[in-house]
């Protein structure tokens, strides 16, 4: 199966609380999801089960149990759905599933519940349709990041698309009310474009619109992918991540001087960040220039702890980048396939395993 961006950590945005692994709870959630902005608000979540449950505070305590332990968390989610938890219980039990490794059930739970919010929306008022969008938007983002880490990129791809489906809706209600919406319209400094300045609409339209081009790219279809990059960084082009993205979709198709000028672009916002490192260095190995490709990955091992994903990532292109130089290429690993297949020295492309620690940067 065709792997997309080399690198790629889980999440989508290279910012303390964004698309996939979290280290803590928060807005960027647990264990690959993101935590839905709504659900805590709903009424639904505040009010006390009929089994005696607070629901507000075992959802609390289940996603926090999570983080330490997930098997305990999940057999907690699981009681709590036999008693009676409905929404909160799912979502906590998907978030231990995603913690354990088991994306494609994690995924399938995540797409039961955002299926279940639209089949809703036809049955609340008007005025509460937003709120259940904005959560829909977040689950089918979920279930995307988590049918890619499952590598059914044919699901992320319809996951994806029906989180941007969502925020199309909330974002033609935002310019009937004349406000910020999602591609910045209406935001009277549009020049701040950093992911702080951001409203947590347009974080959640670049995060889907980052998402699909994964699933594109999982897909093969990397001009497809590129395209979707290429309105990212046209509407966001202070976002560090975009141009990491790109540079990476660019190598891939064998563009190699359009990926180096993204990769500097990358580095010039966001400077000595470790998967941008790599990147430069994957690009410049692309390129023939082993010795540029050496310092970068060195530079990326000697910032990070020696488990990191991405240090051991770094190892792994040396290693192959030895082994090229003494002539041991048919030991050497896969090199990432390109358009014209030309890649100078061999860069393998990382297990999915290496997007399952988050930088910090990930729903």
């Amino acid at each position: 199966m065709n792997k997309f961006v080399d690198n790629h950590r889980g999440h989508h945005r290279i910012r303390a609380a964004t698309l996939l692994l979290a280290a803590t709870i928060g807005a960027a959630g647990i264990g690959g999801l993101v935590a839905p902005r709504s659900m805590m608000a709903a009424e639904a979540m505040a009010k006390p089960a009929s089994s005696g449950i607070d629901t507000r505070k075992e959802y609390q305590a289940c996603m926090a149990l999570v983080e330490v332990d997930p098997a305990r968390a999940l057999a907690s989610a699981q009681y709590w759905i036999d008693q009676g938890g409905s929404f909160a219980a799912h979502h906590c039990f998907a978030a231990a599933l995603q913690r354990q490794g088991n994306h494609r059930a994690a995924a399938i739970e995540l797409a039961k519940l955002a299926a279940e919010i639209d089949q809703k929306l036809g049955s609340v008022a008007p005025e509460d349709r937003p709120a259940l969008k904005n959560r829909g938007s977040n689950l089918w983002m979920q279930a995307g990041q988590a049918w890619w880490l499952a590598e059914d990129n044919g699901k992320a791809l319809a996951a994806f698309d029906n989180a941007l489906a969502n925020l199309a809706y909330l974002d033609k209600l935002a310019r009937g009310a004349g406000g910020k919406t999602a591609d910045g319209a209406g935001d009277a400094d549009q020049g701040a474009d950093s992911v702080a300045a951001l409203s947590d609409q347009q974080k959640n339209l670049v995060d889907a619109q980052l998402g699909r081009a994964l699933a594109l790219g999982g897909l093969g279809r990397w001009q497809n992918a590129k395209q979707q990059l290429d309105a990212v960084v046209a509407a966001h082009p202070a976002l560090a991540e975009a141009w990491l993205r790109r540079a990476q979709v660019q190598r891939r198709l064998g563009q190699l001087p359009g990926a180096e000028a993204d990769i500097a672009k990358a580095l010039q916002l966001q400077p000595d960040e470790p998967e941008m490192l790599l990147e430069r260095g994957a690009i410049a190995a692309a390129l023939g220039n082993s010795r540029a490709a050496a310092a970068d990955w060195l530079a990326v091992k000697a910032r990070l702890a020696a488990d990191d994903p991405l240090a051991q990532q770094a190892k792994t292109y040396l290693d192959a980048l030895g082994q090229a130089k003494i002539g041991q290429d048919k030991t050497s690993p896969p090199v990432p396939a390109t358009a014209t297949g030309a890649v100078a020295t061999p860069v393998p492309t990382p297990s999915k395993e290496s997007v399952a620690k988050e930088s910090p940067m990930v729903p």
